[in-house]
C-alpha cells in the first residue's frame, strides 16, 4: 500500500529491508525502520520529525537514539524484477 500511494514506511519491523535488500521487493518511496528499546512515545515522535528532516527518497534508513543510518535500495533495472510481470514492449 505505501509504494502504490507512494508513502514513506515507518515501522519497527526490519522485515521490510530483508524484502527489499534479499528478497528484491519493490520498495516504497523509502523506509523508516525504528529500532528503539525500550519504545518510548515521546522518543518516536521526536526522532520520526528528525529522520524525516534529515532521510532523502530511496533508501533504507535505520533510526536509533544515536542516530540514523542509511543504506540506498537496489536498483532495480529488469522490468520483470521492478514490476512483477513481463514487459510488454510498449511504455
Amino acid at each position: 500500500m505505501a509504494r502504490a500511494e507512494q508513502r514513506w514506511l515507518r515501522s519497527f519491523d526490519g522485515d521490510f529491508g530483508e524484502l527489499v535488500f534479499l528478497r528484491g521487493a519493490e520498495p516504497p518511496p523509502a523506509i523508516l525502520f525504528f529500532r528503539l528499546h525500550p519504545i518510548v512515545t515521546v522518543d518516536v515522535l521526536d526522532l520520526a520529525l528528525r529522520a524525516l528532516d534529515q532521510v532523502p527518497a530511496g533508501v533504507f534508513a535505520v533510526v536509533t537514539r544515536e542516530g540514523t543510518r542509511m543504506r540506498p535500495f537496489p536498483v532495480l533495472t529488469d522490468p520483470v524484477e521492478a514490476t512483477g510481470r513481463p514487459s510488454n514492449g510498449t511504455h
